[in-house]
Order: structure tokens, then C-alpha cells, then sequence
């Protein structure tokens, strides 16, 4: 199965592709057959390209697992992303002139290198690689933008012929570190209209800008010329320094997506989490994969509210954290639980539970297994095997807590097919 996923700017079809961090670590151990059947999977979940740290690509260490990956993604039609980190420290951090000149030599090679690599085995997709700012030392940020200028303005125009595009990446704020070049909007602007190509652009982490957004009062949303030069979107919810694994929890940057859709981002949405947070939670990957029909599902809604002209920002932060879009009331769904005998009619579905709200007291053991049926008009039933969690007051109601034990891609699929049909 292959699909994209769809978003709309007013009379315009727009395809927005999906990407997903790559987890190296899980991965290495792999037969190219295994590795082969998990992008398989991603395919079918509908992700088309991966975000892979670069460093693989030119350690020699690893040269069967490079070999085996990119067979893997060529194998599968998927786009690569770079994450690239410094080869000698922050390469933008020189204000030595001799310093900074080696630092771009490298940086040249490096990238000509990767193309090679990729031309050789005919992976000629548009490939994307995303490098951050260098720090700022007290008193001379504006020397070491201008640094960064120069530095993204040659980097960029060293490749114009060869389908790469280089991205700045937005950063977050930590002011004990100090400033970085890219935590600020203003630095953005101050690069757009310094740097002319074509295939340099900005790298949009939403959890960096709502830090930003916190801790130096930035806008929430940049100006249109800033959207304009967004080449990819990477999501994630967060908004303080403690990592969270969103794409798990059902979370992303409503707002932010709002205005790409708004200004007809027509580029790939990357999903981010920290590999780390898995092997403590005991998560599978593919209950992280379940995140990329919930941001189907986030994309769809939005496009329908764009195209109804009802689609508006929210810049309150507290009114952010009570709205959102999972919470489904409709009498077009009716939400079925037989062995209690009871027909409900309000739901809300997250990424591997789904919560029913009630005003009845319904009594259900700890771990019980649940059957439930949620019917939208004359569509066939859809049947979870669930298990109960817990039970949450909330003024008159009850929200009761189910998580959802199937792992299957279509179930899955279906329940937030519901999210953007009620709409």
C-alpha cells in the first residue's frame, strides 16, 4: 500500500509526505531481510521517508549497515533526510577567517560525498540535510549570523545542481547556554533576505519555537515570508526542557500545523521522539508508527476547516492545552459497549486508547478486557478489543479509560479515519 498524506491550500491539491527519525541503534542488528520488512511496514503505515543521522553514511564501521539501509530505501521509493552534526566542532561558530574556511572545505566535501554515495546506487529523490546554528559568544552575535550566512549562502549554492537542499534548523531556547543562531524569528529573517537560493530553506522544529515561545516571549507563529521558506516541519509536543514521546501520546503542534496549512506548506512533516524513552516504556515501534494516521487525521480536519474558511489560530497557550481535535461528540457515532448494554455518543481517541464520557457511573474491573463498537451512520462497525485503565472525574462526567490491545494497521487506521469524517 503506498498513500500520502493530503492537505489543502484554497483551490490547490497539496501532497504533505511523512518522515520518521530513524532509529539506528534498533536497526543495526538486522539481516537486510528483517530490515526489508520493517520499511515494508513504515511504507504501510504511510511513511515516505526517513530523518537518518549522516554519520553512518561516511564511518566506515558501518558500511554493511549503510549498504543495507540504502537498499532498504530504494527498495521501498523513500526519500532520505540528513541530520547532520558538526564534523569539527560548531563549523559556524569561527569568527577566524582560516578557521571558518577549512570548516566550509569539509562541509563541501562531506555533502559531495553523501551524493556520490546516493548516485551510485540510484537514490536520486530531492534529499534533504538539516544543520544547526552555531552558538553566540556575548557581544558578538551579529558576527557569528553573519557567519551562519555565509556559511548556509555557499554551502547551499556548492550543491544548486545537484537536488540537495540545506536547512537551518530552528533551535531552542536554553538561555544558561546562551544564544544559538536560530532561536530567535528575527535571526530567520535577517538569513531569508541575505540568502537568494532556491534550495536553502528552514528546518520548522515546532517543540523548539513553543520553548522559544516560552522562554523569550517569540511569537507563536513567524511571519508569512518565514513560512514561505519552510522545507520541512518537524513535530514534536513539547514545551519545556523534559522530552516527551508525543508521537505516542497523540500529541503535536496543532497550531503551528494550522499555519503551514494555512499557507499552503506543500513539503514533508517529520515525526520525532527519543529512541531512549522506548526501551524505558517498554513502547513498541509500531505503536509509534500509529502516529502517522493521527497526523493524517490532524491534516485532513484542518484542510476541510481551511477550505470552509474556518480554520484559525489560537496563540493563548492554556486555551491551546484544552483544545483539541481528538475529542469526537456526534450523533452520527454511536459508541457501543455490550456487555454493559450501553449506546454512547461521545469519544475521545488517542494514539492507543480511547476514552468514552458518560454521566452514568459504570463499573468495570481493573484490567478488564472490553469489547467495544463504534458505529459512524452506515458504515460497518468498528470492533476493539480493549482494556480498561481507569476512570477520570470531570465535573458531571466520567471519562472511562480504555486501552486499545489490537496492533493492527487498519483498526488503527479506521478509529481516526472517525476524527476527520465528524469533523
Amino acid at each position: 500500500m503506498y498513500f500520502v498524506i493530503c492537505t489543502l491550500t484554497k483551490g490547490v491539491a497539496i501532497l504533505n509526505k511523512a518522515s520518521i527519525d530513524f532509529d539506528a541503534v534498533r536497526f543495526y542488528g538486522m539481516t537486510l531481510e528483517e530490515m526489508d520488512e520493517e520499511f515494508k511496514k513504515m511504507k504501510d503505515y504511510g511513511i515516505d521517508a526517513v530523518n537518518i543521522e549522516y554519520k553512518i553514511f561516511i564511518d566506515k564501521e558501518f558500511e554493511i549497515f549503510k549498504e543495507n539501509i540504502l537498499a532498504c530505501i530504494k527498495f521501498n521509493r523513500m526519500q532520505i533526510i540528513f541530520r547532520s552534526r558538526p564534523i569539527d566542532g560548531y563549523y559556524t561558530d569561527y569568527i577566524d577567517d582560516e578557521q571558518y574556511q577549512k570548516s566550509l572545505v569539509k562541509h563541501k566535501q562531506f555533502l559531495y560525498t553523501l551524493y556520490n554515495i546516493l548516485e551510485e546506487r540510484d537514490i536520486k529523490r530531492g534529499v534533504k540535510v538539516i544543520f544547526a546554528g552555531g552558538k553566540c559568544e556575548s557581544g558578538e552575535i551579529e558576527k557569528h549570523i553573519e557567519k551562519n550566512i555565509s556559511f548556509f549562502k555557499e554551502l547551499s549554492s556548492s550543491v544548486l545542481d545537484i537536488d540537495f537542499e540545506i536547512l537551518t534548523e530552528v533551535q531552542a531556547a536554553r538561555p544558561i547556554r546562551g544564544r544559538i543562531v536560530g532561536d530567535t524569528w528575527s535571526d530567520f529573517l535577517y538569513m531569508i533576505d541575505a540568502i537568494p537560493n532556491e534550495n536553502w530553506g528552514i528546518c520548522w522544529s515546532t517543540a523548539s519555537s513553543r520553548l522559544n515561545f516560552v522562554e523569550y516571549n517569540e511569537t507563536l507563529i513567524p511571519d508569512k515570508k518565514i513560512l514561505d521558506k519552510v522545507k520541512l516541519a518537524n513535530v514534536r509536543n513539547n514545551i519545556n526542557q523534559n522530552f516527551d514521546i508525543s508521537i505516542y501520546k497523540n500529541e503535536v503542534q496543532e497550531q503551528e500545523i494550522k499555519a503551514l496549512i494555512i499557507n499552503g506548506y506543500n513539503n514533508v512533516f517529520n515525526l520525532e521522539y527519543i529512541y531512549v524513552h522506548l526501551e524505558n516504556s517498554n513502547i513498541s515501534h509500531n505503536d509509534i508508527y500509529d502516529g502517522i494516521y493521527y497526523l493524517q487525521c490532524v491534516l485532513n480536519y484542518f484542510r476541510k476547516k481551511h477550505e470552509q474558511e474556518e480554520l484559525y489560530i489560537i496563540n493563548d497557550i492554556a486555551k491551546m492545552n484544552r483544545q483539541s481535535i481528538r475529542t469526537v461528540l456526534t450523533k452520527d457515532i454511536i459508541v457501543s459497549i455490550p456487555i454493559k448494554f450501553l449506546e454512547l455518543n461521545e469519544i475521545e481517541i488517542a494514539t492507543h486508547s480511547l476514552k468514552i464520557w458518560s454521566e452514568k457511573n459504570i463499573v468495570f474491573k481493573e484490567d478488564e478486557e472490553i469489547q467495544i463498537e463504534i458505529k459512524y451512520k452506515e458504515d460497518e462497525p468498528i470492533i476493539l478489543n480493549t482494556k480498561y485503565m481507569m476512570c477520570r472525574e470531570e465535573g458531571k462526567f466520567r471519562g472511562y479509560v480504555f486501552k486499545i490491545i489490537d496492533k493492527k494497521p487498519d483498526i488503527i487506521k479506521n478509529v481516526y479515519k472517525l476524527v476527520y469524517l465528524v469533523g
